[in-house]
């Protein structure tokens, strides 16, 4: 069960004011009291979004719209397009603009302007004012920010808010100063929001959004809302083939499909549709598999050049660990180390049922779950990097 009042951890998070922590209610009842509350609602995720938190966004977007709420959807990094037959799916945007306006006042109590306007000059916008009459003073001027323009933020299936990328590295100020709903079904989530909804038995965040969403209104889900949630769930299970599946998912997903989920679409664009660009990327990579039958490690390795060829994006490569390990029987660990900038290497790790991705990638500084983790390096030696690499992973598991 989860803690009403969990404690927030203080490691990363400490800018965290514990005293705006909501009291009293329950999670699911603090949620929806915020959410009614709330004007402009910012919902967020970590940084290049799985397929759970593509889904579990946009359908809590649909939620909020039903629910005549203003809302927008916001994730760092490169967006996969296989999830573009999402509804809504062009509504995600990657930057967090304009969280303040910057007003600057002018007393015209007892001096009215006549004409004015502005000009930039030497990196500084100068603005000219002339009176009708009398003349402006320096103590008639005056200077402030105005509230944030998002007065609550959803973060969903994010561990800790360093991992939303620069969304948060840019903007720690309006994170400090603005009420945080954290939704996450992973045991690595660190508790950072002013209300925790941390499920470790649910399958997905999505799973968790279906059950807030039953709790707004009988009738809220319609068929594209449906259509999000599933596509969480299938994607976070698998298709119900991994070890998180449950009784209860299947359920879930019977519900959802009875509710309009286009089920087929679903396993359509995640399992059978590929573009070709995403064909030549696998296969530049599948050519340098290597194994290693003693730690059941199986890895690859990607350059820029392999980008350039394949006209693919980094995004492209998450499913061809998910498929060697849906074709490898042996491999428990898959690695894919792929430099995605002359001097940054990013290691994306998954893992079967009895390994945990997130511990690999924490030794790199990453993070993730027990299934996927992500990891980035600051070097510009892919070769020296995959033998760092592969010896620590190599170490952790003995």
């Amino acid at each position: 069960m989860v803690d009403t009042f969990p404690s927030v951890k203080y490691i990363k998070l400490n800018h965290i004011n514990s005293s705006k922590k909501t009291m009293a209610l329950e999670p699911k009842e603090q949620i929806k009291e915020l959410i009614k509350k709330s004007k402009n609602t910012l919902v967020i995720t970590k940084k290049e979004p799985s397929g759970d938190s593509m889904g579990s966004m946009l359908a809590l977007y649909l939620i909020l719209k039903k629910l005549e709420r203003e809302v927008r959807v916001v994730a760092h990094g490169t967006l996969n397009l296989i999830y573009r037959f999402l509804p809504e799916f062009h509504k995600i945007t990657s930057t967090l603009e304009n969280t303040k306006d910057f007003i600057i006042s002018l007393d015209v109590s007892n001096t009215k302007v006549g004409e004015f306007s502005y000009k930039m000059e030497d990196n500084k916008l100068n603005i000219y004012i002339q009176p009708k009459n009398g003349v402006f003073n320096p103590k008639d001027v005056s200077a402030q920010n105005t509230k944030p323009k998002y007065d609550l933020i959803v973060a969903l299936n994010c561990p800790d808010l360093e991992y939303m990328g620069k969304l948060y590295e840019e903007n720690t100020e309006f994170f400090y100063e603005t009420p945080i709903i954290n939704i996450d079904h992973n045991a690595s989530n660190e508790n950072y929001g002013n209300v925790n909804l941390v499920d470790l038995t649910a399958t997905s965040t999505a799973e968790i959004i279906f059950g807030l969403a039953k709790d707004f209104g009988e009738n809220l889900v319609d068929e594209n809302i449906a259509t999000c949630i599933l596509t969480g769930i299938i994607a976070d299970t698998d298709s119900f083939q991994n070890h998180k599946t449950t009784p209860k998912s299947f359920q879930i997903a019977a519900e959802l499909i009875s509710l309009g989920a286009d089920q087929q679409k679903i396993i359509q664009h995640l399992y059978r549709t590929k573009t070709l660009s995403t064909l030549k990327l696998w296969g530049r990579l599948l050519t340098r598999i290597k194994y290693d039958p003693k730690s059941n490690l199986v890895w690859t390795l990607a350059e820029l050049e392999d980008f350039e060829k394949a006209n693919a994006n980094p995004s492209e490569l998450r499913g061809i660990s998910e498929e060697l390990i849906a074709t490898s029987p042996e491999a428990q660990v898959i690695l894919i180390l792929a430099r995605i900038a002359p001097k940054k290497i990013r290691g994306i790790i998954h893992a079967t049922k009895n390994e945990n991705a997130a511990k690999f990638a924490a030794l790199f500084n990453g993070g993730g779950n027990e299934q996927t983790a992500f990891f980035e390096v600051e070097s510009d030696n892919l070769i020296e990097t995959e033998k760092d690499v592969i010896e620590t992973i190599r170490a952790c598991r003995r």
